[in-house]
């Protein structure tokens, strides 16, 4: 029998004495080819699986085949079969039987594989067992592949075993292991209650090895929640000082005279879950050891022992940078021994050096780590370009008010001559750089102009449309950047600035703005130069340009000689391949060869409104381009962590306590994926379904009026190239949004109830919030669809049919606003719903309640509808409703108090569903308007029906669809669906100056309307913890304000909404944390007004509590 090393717990014999399956592994290894080696595989494989067939198998044997199986699954074949015989080798009782058995399991089967199961009892036999090699084994094998029944049958064994002193460390280091890996299967096995005790016994143990694998343990623990194991800290702080003052350390734990490294830097990461102690004896000790390895840390010329050596000291700083003391020195020796390591030559060293600093930058530390900047600079001209990238990286966190302009500077600088696997981060990073000082004063401003135009036309190809966008919005929302932005953009195309990218932003600037050139400019000179442009760049410049020419062509002071130049360039690009540009050339030339088109259509090409404040997507671009590490993760959540646990205790729920505040929303967007539908082409992702909504063009382009003309439309998309559903020509008569005329849409449909003579030009604003000339009603014609796939996803969905027609102006302005008050008032009021030959009813009327009906028993919906309720609070888009025989689903717009949602009505019979009806109950404070939905939807077809809102004043509740349609052999089903359209969805970020506007605005709120409630939630907020509050706070439009709450425990958000009737209301939210239930929640929703409230109360706990 081989010898037997219970440190690994395998045989030192191995495999030399199997002679098949040498001669196996040898055949393999000499194949000629590919085809030879799978050719000896599946040989080999046929005469395994015929040899299992045999049941009088001797150990020899089974040895060898299992063997062979393991070594034909590493090297990427399938085994699909021997796993019973693989299995069957745990349960024998020699060792070598076992060992093959348990390291072939280990490897072939994962954790949920279902064989697993017929081991347990044998894994627990040998861990009880009084075999120390077996004991090995199935520790091992635990701590590999144990999942959650494993955890469940074998928690209580493996702690017998690592809790007993009589048992040799050689084992309890791997029952320590084997815990940790149940553990995070079941979190519920070590309850703090229980096991505290027995951590800290363990934690006093003299064997190295023992303490190693505890403290893994440890951290495993107090990373989920270190609450409980707080009497941990002293006995932690008791191993580092044995550990820094090498007492009672044996040799075989000295690695180049440095006491166990590894378990110092698991001690300080362990420690990094803890808050501060408190017992000033032992935040004495932490301090002690902290400071000795900073200022003991030396560079030797052993490489082994130099990265031991910095292995510690960077744990140590990482540590400082968590603790929470009022002495800075310990900040400080950590940023100067760091910065020290920049100035050395050993790249390893330099590049931990730069990361580490980076790490520690803090408003406390800014100034210290400011010092190092001009170093950090020339670390950008390194040779090695992971140290360059981290010298950026340094450059970035430190940047501040102060020093961004030299920053910015040395950044433009290095952008010549930088790695072109570098240039894209460093324009990202340089352009945020460049907006986020930018505000104050005009000064400033300027500044951000030149270095976002420098950088554009420097690094163009290294740039994405989302700079110049961004570089828009700034420069359209600043007056006094809209005369410098034309001048500096055009003196640097004179200088040769010829980037598509630099381009697309000239044009665009010199088109809006180009007019305040007027008195040193005339529009002919630089149009001169965008048209010698125009052929040296490519298709979406092209298309940028010809917008810029048009708008210069209707602007004050154009002449009839560049209105003819521009017209040739027209007629020119009119024949051109690339259908965006030729159908613009042709909207553009008819436009501006209209007669008397000056008057008529110049307020088309008025300047654009200011964009709404938005956060900038360049700064999501950054996250997801460098992404975050689990260590930085951690850092953060911990440094919350130790700062907040000390005053949990004292902030216990006392009954007088007021506070509370509400937000809501519903900009956040849930995952589709999470959205049951149908398992086919869905309507929530289809790709090129026409609506009003997203602009996207579809495939049925036959109807002139196939898109609202108030559709709503997003200026950022509009400007990023999603065009407006046209009409298969524009005439003379067409009018034309200024958003999409000027970045590419084409006009939409000059309404047939509107005469040239009588039909006013809309106001832009009011054209892109949803204004638009009324058409007649007309029920939707469903699209046709040539295979199932296109149900609900596919092309050509039929547009939203228009609202009544109207003579009245106000009303054209506004299709939202209340019924004109010379318009007779409808007979009767009745529920909001066209039939098929129905009269227009006016939307606004006093409606009745609608039927109180349920769903036709026999008709059930196949999805949740309450839980596709809850997604599409938090969500625009999701699935509201379905049964076997329609699918229901929305797509929505915000903007200010106005709202467009696009229900999908799709189909899914195999027969036509007929007296097909939607009907919209009333809701006091939100005005509300539905199309009319067919009054039969074909099979396998899908229509798309409008809803309009605008929310006059505060109100509780969300209106009530309901759906009534008739199905051959069924007869009529009926079903109410309540939309998640409260209150809080048309809330905006409100961002507090400061903690003093915010708890004004606190008081304020709280007198009007306020309600306090302390709540238990979900399983899974509760195990999210703050973050999942944030996040569900967030779904719902409430703007999350970190840092203004004393209580770091605590969360507080603000959002704001002006209603139609002119009033601004806020909704405050504050939720505090029980220090002794990390369930319980004490939840304060506050709003100006008592309906506000109520709707954002309702949509904050859909997300929060339990079904």
């Amino acid at each position: 029998m081989s010898k037997i090393s219970l440190h690994t717990g395998l045989s030192t014999g191995g495999v030399a004495g199997l002679r098949g399956l040498n001669i196996f592994i040898q055949d393999v290894r000499n194949s000629k080819s590919k085809e030879a080696e799978l050719e000896r595989v599946e040989k080999e494989l046929a005469n395994i699986r015929s040899k299992f067939k045999n049941k009088g198998l001797s150990s020899y044997e089974k040895k060898k085949y299992v063997w062979k199986l393991l070594y034909i699954f590493m090297l990427g074949y399938e085994v699909d079969f021997g796993h019973m015989q693989v299995i069957g080798l745990i349960s024998a009782t020699k060792f070598a039987e076992k060992q093959v058995g348990y390291t072939a399991t280990s490897v072939l089967l994962n954790e949920t594989h279902e064989f697993l199961r017929l081991v347990i009892n044998s894994v627990r036999e040998d861990i009880i067992g009084r075999h120390e090699s077996h004991q090995c084994l199935a520790l091992s094998f635990v701590a590999n592949v144990g999942g959650r029944e494993f955890a469940d049958s074998l928690a209580a064994d493996v702690q017998v075993v690592l809790t007993n002193s009589a048992v040799r460390p050689i084992v309890r280091k791997k029952a320590a292991l084997a815990l940790l890996r149940l553990f995070r299967r079941n979190r519920e096995i070590l309850l703090p209650e229980t096991f505290a005790q027995k951590m800290l016994n363990l934690l006093d143990e003299r064997d190295l090895g023992i303490l190693t694998g505890v403290i893994s343990l440890l951290t495993g623990i107090v990373s989920h929640d270190y609450r409980g194991y707080e009497a941990c800290i002293p006995k932690v702080c008791d191993v580092m000082n044995r550990l820094a003052r090498n007492k009672d350390v044996p040799l075989d734990y000295l690695y180049y005279a440095l006491p166990s490294p590894w378990l110092q830097v698991k001690c300080m990461r362990v420690l990094q879950y803890y808050p501060t102690p408190e017992d000033p004896e032992y935040r004495q000790a932490e301090t002690d050891v902290i400071h000795q390895i900073l200022t003991g840390t030396n560079m030797v010329r052993n490489v082994n022992k130099n990265n031991a050596l910095h292995s510690v000291l960077f744990e140590a700083v990482n540590l400082a940078n968590m603790l929470d003391l009022e002495d800075r020195t310990l900040l400080t020796e950590s940023i100067e021994t760091l910065g020290s390591f920049v100035e050395m030559e050993e790249p390893n060293i330099v590049y931990l050096g730069l990361q580490y600093l980076t790490k520690m930058v803090a408003p406390d530390t800014l100034e210290a780590i400011k010092q190092y900047e001009s170093l950090v600079v020339t670390r950008l001209h390194h040779g090695d370009i992971s140290i360059r990238r981290r010298a950026l990286d340094l450059l970035y966190a430190m940047c501040d008010g102060n020093n961004a302009k030299q920053i910015v500077g040395h950044l433009l600088t290095y952008m010549i001559t930088a790695d072109f696997n570098i240039r894209e981060e460093l324009a990202l990073k340089t352009a945020i750089l460049a907006e986020r000082y930018s505000g104050g004063s005009v000064q400033n401003k300027r500044w951000f102009l030149d270095v976002s135009l420098a950088l554009i036309e420097k690094a163009g190809d290294y740039v994405s449309d989302a700079h110049w966008h961004r570089v828009v919005q700034i420069v359209t929302n600043a007056p006094e950047l809209h005369e410098p932005a034309a001048r500096e953009s055009l003196a640097r195309l004179r200088d040769g600035a010829s980037h598509d990218m630099f381009v697309k932003l000239a044009a665009y600037l010199l088109g809006e703005f180009g007019h305040a050139l007027a008195a040193t400019e005339r529009p002919s000179s630089y149009a001169s130069i965008l048209m010698a442009m125009h052929e040296r760049v490519g298709t979406h410049a092209r298309e940028i340009i010809l917008s810029a020419l048009a708008k210069m062509c209707m602007h004050a002071g154009s002449d009839e000689a560049l209105r003819k130049m521009v017209g040739e360039l027209f007629k020119a690009d009119a024949s051109t391949a690339a259908v965006e540009l030729q159908q613009r050339a042709v909207e553009y030339y008819v436009m501006t060869n209209t007669k008397d088109y000056h008057a008529t259509l110049r307020s088309v090409m008025d300047q654009m409104p200011e964009f709404p404040n938005r956060e900038s997507k360049l700064e999501k671009n950054l996250e997801e381009a460098v992404g975050e590490t689990a260590d930085a993760a951690v850092v953060k959540r911990d440094r919350v962590a130790a700062t907040a646990t000390a005053v949990i205790a004292a902030n216990r729920w006392r009954a007088g306590r007021g506070g509370g505040g509400g937000g809501g929303g519903g900009g956040a967007t849930a995952d589709a994926n999470d959205v049951p539908t149908m398992g086919l082409a869905d309507l929530l992702g289809g790709s090129s379904v026409p609506d009003a909504l997203g602009g996207e063009r579809g495939g049925g382009a036959a109807e002139p009026a196939t898109a609202t003309a108030g559709a709503m439309i997003d200026p950022l998309e509009a400007m990023m190239g999603a065009a407006a559903i046209t009409p298969a020509a524009a005439g003379a008569g067409a009018t034309m949004d200024p958003l999409e005329a000027l970045m590419g849409g084409a006009p939409a449909a000059a309404p047939a109830a509107i005469t040239p003579a009588a039909g006013a030009l809309i106001d832009p604003l009011e054209a892109m919030m949803g204004g638009a000339p009324e058409r007649p009603a007309a029920a939707p014609a469903a699209s046709t669809y040539g295979g199932l796939d296109d149900l609900l996803g596919g092309g050509g969905g039929a547009p939203p049919p228009a609202p009544a027609p109207t003579d009245d102006v106000a009303a054209i302005m506004d299709p939202l606003a209340a019924a004109p008050a010379h318009r007779a008032p409808p007979p009767a009021p009745e529920p909001q719903h066209v039939a098929a030959a129905a009269a227009v009813v006016d939307p606004y009327a006093a409606a009745a309640p609608p039927p109180s009906v349920s769903a036709t028993p026999a008709v059930a919906p196949t999805v949740n509808v309450a839980e596709c309720l809850k997604k599409l609070r938090a969500a625009d888009n999701g699935l509201l409703y379905e049964d076997p025989y329609i699918q229901i689903g929305v797509k929505s717009q915000w903007q200010g108090n106005q709202g467009r949602v696009m229900f999908y009505l799709g189909n899914k019979h195999d027969a036509d569903l007929n007296q097909l009806e939607l009907t919209l109950s009333s809701t006091p404070g939100l005005n509300a308007r539905l199309a009319p939905a067919p009054p039969s939807l074909g099979s396998k077809k899908q229509v798309q029906v409008l809803l309009e809102l605008a929310a006059a004043s505060g109100y509780a509740g969300s209106p009530v669809v309901t759906l009534r349609y008739d199905v051959a052999g069924i007869g009529s089903v009926h079903q109410n669906l309540t939309t998640p359209y409260g209150a809080h969805k048309f809330l905006t970020p409100w961002a507090a100056p400061d903690a003093g506007a915010f708890f004004a605005k606190w008081h304020e709120t709280t007198a009007a309307a306020q309600s306090v409630d302390v709540v238990t939630v979900s399983a899974e907020i509760s195990s999210g913890g703050l973050p999942a509050i944030e996040r569900a706070l967030t779904s719902v439009n409430a703007h999350v304000l970190p840092g203004l709450d004393p209580n770091v425990n605590n969360v507080v958000a603000a959002s704001t909404v002006t209603y139609s009737n002119g009033a601004e209301c806020f909704a405050l939210a504050r939720v505090e944390s029980d220090a002794n239930n990390r369930a319980v929640f004490r939840v304060t929703v506050a709003a100006s007004d008592r309906g506000t409230m109520e709707g954002v109360q309702a949509a904050l706990y859909s997300q929060i509590l339990a079904p």
